[in-house]
């Protein structure tokens, strides 16, 4: 038999591959009750044989000594399929010994990684990046979902069946009542682009959504570039207890307002949410964050403030951005998880006679544009014409890959920095 030259194995790996084998060139039947793929197998004529019984006993044919010694011709002599045979009894514990074989084969996945991580470090990679390609490995080798139709389409159904029974929409709820009904919240695998000139409210949009996720008990982590952690502590206080956000610019708080403010804090203190503050974080660090709060935590969104943050998105550079936004696509769907990304819009759009933004305003809006799969701009035409009353706001999807595009009508409260449902909103799509 030919041996794999990457690693010693244990005697009883052998042992259970070849009684695995065994037993099922004498019972067919026996295949249905391990869940093995050939490459899981140590030695390669055990593979070769697997393979093979596999793929006609899926096709209805009996795989026996004869049957699979002409399946498999010249790759593997009917003398070495006879050693299963003559040599190793029938199997009585075949669903043990299968797990023996796949423990086995992640042996030798995880000193095949450590083998990869240790050339990295030698060549001088980022540490960051070392981790996150052991994590994406690590992702992607791991259980998989059945790719057939039928097992598409039982996925879809159940998925149907348990929206329909439920209150909320089918994604994370935002709080807005005619988006979440329009749009059906976020959806996991989503990369969502909010986008906006300064002070139009992109951060408060993006807090004013995960306040409402907290509220549902729904955990998430937030990666803010901008922002301290204390900072977006103050705003979330502020929305929660309807406090002037100015209270905590200045730092003096009325007496009478103390309650309120205590409140505020016990009612956010339970809420699943995290906040790392960290600045300058690359691409990589932000992955094998993310992975890590989603293993320890189950989060089930990642919201990042902002995108031309990256330390490793430069102007001078542009292969940095698509880097950055097909990664951050890529995350999306291996948690499948929506990721929520804030981006500033080209000051360009200030010199329009119309202030509305489009998608061509987006900064390095290549990339950025074709990666998301909802686009969103928080505007407000107060910002531009004091005419207009400050409360009037919008919510505009300018691009939604799955879905409706179009208008919310939305208000927005200066004294706490929060967007809201409008008494007589509307929504054009």
């Amino acid at each position: 038999m030919k041996k794999p030259p990457f690693v010693a194995v244990p005697p009883d790996q052998i042992a259970a591959e070849e009684s695995i084998i065994s037993a099922i060139l004498n019972d067919n039947e026996q295949l249905h009750e391990i869940d093995l793929r050939p490459d899981e197998f140590y030695w390669q004529n055990s593979r070769l044989i697997y393979a093979a019984m596999a793929g006609m006993i899926g096709a209805g044919e009996a795989a026996d000594l004869v049957t699979v010694a002409h399946r498999l011709g010249s790759d593997v002599p009917m003398s070495a399929i006879s050693h299963y045979l003559d040599t190793v009894p029938v199997s009585t514990n075949i669903v043990r010994h299968a797990e023996i074989v796949r423990q086995g084969a992640q042996r030798r996945q995880l000193k095949a990684l450590a083998d990869q991580a240790s050339q990295m470090c030698d060549e001088g990679a980022d540490c960051s990046a070392i981790i996150a390609h052991i994590q994406d490995i690590s992702l992607s080798d791991g259980p998989k979902k059945d790719p057939s139709m039928a097992a598409i389409a039982a996925r879809c159904i159940q998925r149907l069946e348990e929206t329909t029974a439920s209150d909320t929409p089918p994604g994370l709820p935002t709080g807005f009542s005619d988006f979440d009904r329009v749009m059906g919240g976020l959806h996991p695998t989503d990369l969502i682009l909010i986008a906006g000139r300064p002070s139009m409210g992109k951060t408060s949009l993006m807090l004013n959504i995960i306040r409402n996720l907290g509220f549902h008990s729904i955990p998430g982590l937030t990666q803010s570039f901008e922002m301290s952690d204390t900072q977006l502590g103050n705003r979330l206080l502020s929305d929660v207890g309807g406090i002037d956000s100015s209270l905590f610019r200045h730092g003096k708080v009325p007496g009478h307002l103390w309650p309120d403010i205590h409140h505020a804090a016990d009612t956010v203190a339970p809420m699943p949410i995290w906040v790392e503050d960290m600045s300058g974080m690359t691409i990589s660090q932000v992955e094998v964050t993310a992975r890590k709060y989603h293993r320890l935590h189950g989060i089930r969104y990642l919201a990042i403030d902002y995108l031309q943050l990256f330390a490793d998105w430069s102007p001078d550079n542009p292969a940095s951005m698509p880097d950055i936004t097909r990664r951050l696509k890529g995350l999306a769907k291996s948690l499948e998880i929506p990721v929520i990304v804030l981006s500033q819009l080209n000051r360009m759009l200030e010199q329009r006679s119309s202030k509305v933004p489009m998608l061509s305003d987006l900064r390095d809006c290549g990339s950025i544009e074709q990666d998301a799969d909802l686009v969103l701009f928080p505007y407000r035409a107060s910002v531009y014409d004091k005419k207009i009353p400050s409360t009037v706001a919008q919510l505009i999807a300018a691009k939604n890959r799955n879905g409706p595009t179009g208008t919310f009508d939305l208000a927005w409260s200066e004294e706490h920095m929060r967007y809201y449902d409008p008494p007589f909103g509307d929504c054009h799509v």
